[in-house]
């Protein structure tokens, strides 16, 4: 799985289109797809922030059910 760009970048994109360059442009210049740059976007009117979803989630512990039965 890819890493989030970086909040930097993030932020500098947003700025752009909040400046009222369009989104197209704004996704030209830094070398991004139109719908990343639309949801950083969305996302920062919504929030106030454009920063990453935390990634991965909570794991489940694979030997739980049988741990004790394993390790006797």
């Amino acid at each position: 799985m890819a890493r989030p760009l970086s909040s930097d970048l993030r932020t500098r994109v947003v700025a752009r289109v909040a400046e009222g360059e369009t989104v197209r442009a704004v996704a030209s210049l830094f070398g991004l797809s139109v719908p990343s740059v639309v949801k950083w976007s969305r996302r920062w009117r919504a929030t106030g922030s454009c920063e990453a979803s935390p990634m991965g989630g909570k794991r489940r512990d694979v030997m739980a059910p049988g741990r004790d039965d394993a390790l006797a």
